[in-house]
C-alpha cells in the first residue's frame, strides 16, 4: 500500500515540526506568555484598557448611507466591529454569519458558500436571495456560480475590517444590487491621513484528526504620502488550514449488492423500494493508495488603497484586492462508512481553486447640504472545480438493471467578469426631511466551460467525453432608487422608497458528448422589468427606545436552467419544457424594537416578520437525477430575532441571541420534492449564541481577558441528501473559548474552537451533475482546534 501526503509548499517545515499533542501548544503558550509580558515596555498603557464604568459602548453604522448609532438605525440589523473580530478571533466570514441570527449558511468548503436570511433559501435559481458588498462594491455574482455549490459567494479575507454589518430584509431601496432576503456589508478600514500604522498577526493551530499544522500570518502598513492630503493601506494574508479529511483508492472496487429485502432498502442512506442495490463495504477493500488531510487549504491576498483627500470636501480612492484559495480536496467523507474519508475507483484529486481581483475606484463630494458619491468597480473571479465521478454513472446504469462502476472524473471552470457603476446623492444636515437617490448598472458575463470523462465509456466521436458544456451567459441590469424620511414630530417619522429594475439575460448552451449524442446547441433569452416599493414608520420617544415597522418588496432575477442530457433526460424535459425562469418576488413587513436599559448596561434589539414569496424557483428533480429550476409556488416565512448585550459590573460582558423561523412551502408544484407544509431547505427552525466575558487589568499597562462562547445551529432540511428525498440535518452545539492577554503593543491568546470535538453534519455534498442515492458524502463540522494568536501594533 502506498501513501502520499498533501504538498503544500512552503509549509511543508513548519509541517514537520507540528506538535504531538493540542495541549503541547497550550503548554507552549504559558510561557509565550511570560516572556510577552517581561519584554513588553514596562508601564505602557493598555491600548482597550478594561472599562471603568458600566454602560455598553455605544455601535456607529452607515447602513442608511449616513452615520448613525444601532440604537437610532430603524431597520433590523447586526455589527460587528473590526476590534470585536480580533479580540473574539473570527477566522473568517462563515464563523462570523454563524452568530447573527436569522442568517443560515449553506457550504461544502471554503469559497463555496451561499448565506440565506429569514428563511429565504429556494432550492432552485442560481441567483443568491443575499446581496453582499465590499464596502460600496457589490460583489454578489449575478448568476450561475459553480454548480457544486450552488449559489455561491466569494470569501474575502477579514484581515482588518473595520465593520462587518448584516442588514435583514430586501435593501432594493438603499442599495444599487438589489437584495431579496438582506445584505451582509464588509467594510475595510480605510487609509489615514494623519498617523502611520502598521499591525501584525500570526496564529499556529492544531486541528483534530489532521496531521499538518495550521498558520495564519497577517500584517496591515498605513503610510501618509502628504500630510493631510494622501495615504497608502496595505493588507496581506497567507493562510494555510492543514486538513483532516483522507482520500482512499481501492481496487478492485467492491460491488455493489442488490437486495430485496424492504428492510435493508428503507435503512439505506436513502430509503427506496425494494429492489434496491446498496454500496459494497468499500472500508474492508484493497487499499492501494491513503492521502491524507487531502482538504487541506491555502488562501493568499493583498489589498491596497490609496486615498487622495485635496480638500475636506473631496476625496478619491482607487483600490485593488486579489486572493487566491487553493484547496487540495473536498470537505466531506462518505456515508457508509462515516470514517472522516472518500473511497474512491480511480485515483482523482478533487481540487479546488478561486481567485478573484476586485478594482474599484471611489470618489465622494459632500458640502453642508448633499453628499455625492460615485462607485466603479471591476470584479474578475475565476472558478475551478474538479471532483471524482466514479460512482456518479452508477444511478444510470442501475435503471437498465446492472449497476456498472466507472472510473474518471469532472470539471468545471468558470470565468466571470463583473462591471458595477454604483452613483449616489443624499441629503446632508438635520432638516426634517432626509433623503437619498441613486442610480445602478451592472454588466455580468460568464463562461462556463465543463467536462466530465471516463475512460471505460466511448462517445461517438471516439473520445471518452461523457458530458461537456460550453455556456457563455450575459446579464445587464440597470436600476433606479430612492428613499425619504420625514420627521413628521420630533418623536415619529415616516418612509417611503421606490425602486425601479431592469434586466436581460442571454445565454447560449453547447453540449456534446457520449450523454448528449449527437451534439446540441441553443440560444436563448430572459429579461424583466418592474418596481419594487418600501414604506416605513419610526417611533423614538427618547434616546433609548426606537420603534420600528416596514413593508417592502423585493425580487431576484430569472435565468437558464444547465443543460441535461436529453438521450437520458429526453422524456422528463418534454414534458415540463422547461428552459428558462422568471424572477421572483417577496413582500416582507418587519416590527421591530431597540431599547437601551439600566443606565446604559443593557441593550435589548428585538424583531419580528412576516415574508410572503410568490413565484419561487423551485428545484424540480428529474427521474434520470438532474435538476431542473421552474417558477411555480409560493412560501411564507415567519420568525424574529433577539439579541441581547449586557455589562456585569465593569468586569463582564454577556451577549446572547436568539433567531427563529418557520419557513414553509404554501403551494407546491408537481414533480417537486416540497410539498405544501414542508419546510424550506436548508434553514434552521431555531439558532442561537451566547457569550460571556471577563476582562481585567492584570498588572500595569497589561490586561488580562477569558471568553467562552457557544452556538447552536437547530434541524434542517438538504435537499441534497438524496435525489428525490429530503433529509432532515440534526442539530448541533459548539462551543469555543480564548484567553490571553493585551498590552499596549503586544497581544497573546491561547484559543479553542470546537472544543469539545463535536461531530455533525453541517451539510450534504453535492455532486457536479446527477445525484446517486446508494451512499452520501456529508459535511462535518471542523473538528477541535487548539491554538495561539499573537498580535502586535506598532
Amino acid at each position: 500500500m502506498m501513501i502520499r501526503r498533501p504538498e503544500p509548499g512552503s509549509a511543508a517545515s513548519l509541517q514537520e515540526c507540528a506538535p504531538a499533542c493540542s495541549f503541547r501548544i497550550v503548554t507552549c503558550l504559558a510561557a509565550l506568555l511570560e516572556v510577552a509580558v517581561t519584554l513588553a515596555p514596562a508601564g505602557a498603557a493598555a491600548q482597550q484598557s478594561p472599562p471603568g464604568g458600566t454602560g455598553l459602548e455605544e455601535v456607529v453604522v452607515t447602513a442608511t448611507k449616513r452615520t448613525t448609532t444601532l440604537q437610532e438605525t430603524p431597520i433590523s440589523i447586526a455589527a460587528v466591529s473590526g476590534d470585536d473580530i480580533v479580540r473574539e478571533g473570527i477566522p473568517d466570514i462563515n464563523s462570523l454569519m454563524e452568530q447573527i441570527p436569522g442568517v443560515a449558511l449553506q457550504t461544502v468548503g471554503p469559497g463555496r458558500t451561499n448565506f440565506t436570511m429569514r428563511g429565504m433559501s429556494g432550492s432552485g435559481g442560481s441567483s443568491p436571495t443575499v446581496g453582499y458588498y465590499l464596502d460600496d462594491i457589490p460583489v454578489t455574482p449575478a448568476t450561475s456560480a459553480i454548480s457544486s455549490a450552488g449559489k455561491s459567494l466569494i470569501s474575502p479575507d477579514i484581515y482588518d475590517l473595520q465593520r462587518v454589518e448584516v442588514l435583514r430584509g430586501p435593501q432594493g431601496t438603499l442599495y444599487g444590487s438589489g437584495s431579496e432576503g438582506g445584505t451582509i456589508r464588509l467594510l475595510m478600514n480605510q487609509p489615514q491621513l494623519d498617523k502611520f500604522e502598521a499591525t501584525a498577526q500570526t496564529a499556529f493551530s492544531e486541528t483534530a484528526r489532521g496531521d499538518t499544522l495550521n498558520y495564519n500570518l497577517n500584517g496591515m502598513l498605513n503610510v501618509p504620502i502628504a500630510d493631510h492630503v494622501a495615504a497608502f493601506r496595505l493588507v496581506a494574508t497567507e493562510k494555510y488550514d492543514g486538513g483532516y479529511i483522507d482520500r482512499v483508492v481501492v481496487s478492485p472496487f467492491p460491488s455493489y449488492i442488490n437486495v430485496t429485502s424492504p428492510a435493508s432498502c428503507i435503512g439505506n442512506v436513502v430509503p427506496q423500494l425494494p429492489p434496491c442495490w446498496l454500496r459494497g463495504d468499500v472500508a474492508a477493500g484493497p487499499v492501494v493508495a491513503r492521502h491524507a488531510d487531502v482538504n487541506y487549504a491555502r488562501t493568499e491576498a493583498v489589498r491596497g488603497l490609496l486615498l487622495f483627500q485635496p480638500s475636506d470636501a473631496l476625496s478619491i480612492t482607487p483600490s485593488v484586492f486579489y486572493q487566491r484559495l487553493t484547496q487540495g480536496g473536498q470537505n466531506s467523507y462518505d456515508l457508509p462508512p462515516g470514517n472522516f474519508a472518500h473511497y474512491q475507483a480511480g485515483d482523482v484529486p478533487e481540487r479546488f481553486e478561486e481567485s478573484f481581483y476586485v478594482y474599484a475606484l471611489s470618489i465622494k463630494y459632500s458640502t453642508d447640504a448633499i453628499a455625492l458619491s460615485s462607485t466603479t468597480s471591476q470584479l474578475n473571479t475565476y472558478f475551478y472545480n474538479q471532483e471524482d465521478v466514479d460512482e456518479q454513472w452508477y444511478g444510470f446504469f442501475v435503471t437498465y438493471g446492472t449497476p456498472f462502476i466507472t472510473t474518471g472524473d469532472g470539471w468545471e471552470r468558470h470565468d466571470q467578469r463583473q462591471f458595477s457603476e454604483e452613483l449616489r446623492l443624499t441629503s446632508n444636515g438635520n432638516g426634517p426631511l432626509q433623503w437619498l437617490l441613486g442610480g445602478f448598472y451592472n454588466d455580468f458575463k460568464d463562461q462556463l466551460s465543463f467536462l466530465e470523462q471516463s475512460p471505460q465509456l466511448i462517445a461517438p466521436d471516439g473520445t471518452s467525453n461523457v458530458f461537456t458544456d460550453y455556456e457563455p451567459d450575459h446579464l445587464k441590469q440597470e436600476a433606479a432608487f430612492g428613499e425619504a424620511t420625514y420627521a413628521i414630530t420630533p418623536t415619529f417619522k415616516a418612509t417611503a422608497g421606490l425602486r425601479y429594475f431592469h434586466y436581460a439575460f442571454d445565454f447560449l448552451q453547447d453540449y456534446s458528448g457520449l450523454a448528449t449524442a449527437p451534439p446540441l446547441s441553443s440560444t436563448g433569452s430572459n429579461s424583466a422589468s418592474g418596481t419594487t416599493p418600501k414604506v416605513g414608520v419610526t417611533y423614538l420617544p427618547d434616546e433609548n427606545l426606537t420603534v420600528f415597522a416596514s413593508a417592502t418588496k423585493g425580487f431576484r432575477p430569472g435565468g437558464a436552467n444547465l443543460p441535461i442530457p436529453p438521450s437520458f433526460c429526453g422524456a422528463s424535459l418534454q414534458s415540463l419544457g422547461i428552459v428558462t425562469y422568471a424572477p421572483d418576488s417577496v413582500w416582507s413587513y418587519e416590527l421591530g424594537e431597540k431599547a437601551r436599559l439600566a443606565g446604559g448596561a443593557l441593550a435589548i434589539r428585538a424583531s419580528a416578520y412576516y415574508i410572503d414569496w410568490k413565484n419561487v424557483q423551485q428545484n424540480i428533480p428529474l427521474a434520470c437525477g438532474f435538476d431542473v429550476t421552474e417558477n411555480a409556488g409560493a412560501a411564507v416565512s415567519k420568525g424574529g430575532e433577539l439579541e441581547i448585550d449586557a455589562r456585569l459590573g465593569s468586569a463582564f460582558t454577556v451577549h446572547g441571541t436568539v433567531g427563529y423561523t418557520d419557513a414553509k412551502i404554501t403551494q407546491a408544484i408537481a414533480g417537486s420534492a416540497l410539498a405544501v407544509g414542508a419546510r424550506l431547505p436548508n434553514v434552521p427552525e431555531w439558532t442561537a449564541s451566547g457569550s460571556l466575558e471577563y476582562t481585567t487589568n492584570l498588572t500595569a499597562g497589561w490586561d488580562f481577558s477569558a471568553r467562552a462562547d457557544g452556538e447552536f445551529i437547530g434541524s434542517e432540511f438538504d435537499p441534497n441528501a438524496a435525489p428525490f428525498a429530503l433529509s432532515e440535518r440534526g442539530g448541533y452545539t459548539l462551543v469555543n473559548m480564548r484567553f490571553g492577554v493585551r498590552g499596549r503593543a503586544l497581544s497573546a491568546y491561547v484559543f479553542g474552537d470546537n472544543l469539545f470535538n463535536k461531530v455533525a453534519f453541517v451539510g450534504f455534498d453535492h455532486s457536479e451533475a446527477q445525484n446517486t442515492p446508494q451512499f452520501a458524502r456529508v459535511i462535518p463540522t471542523v473538528p477541535r482546534i487548539v491554538g495561539i494568536d499573537l498580535q502586535y501594533r506598532f
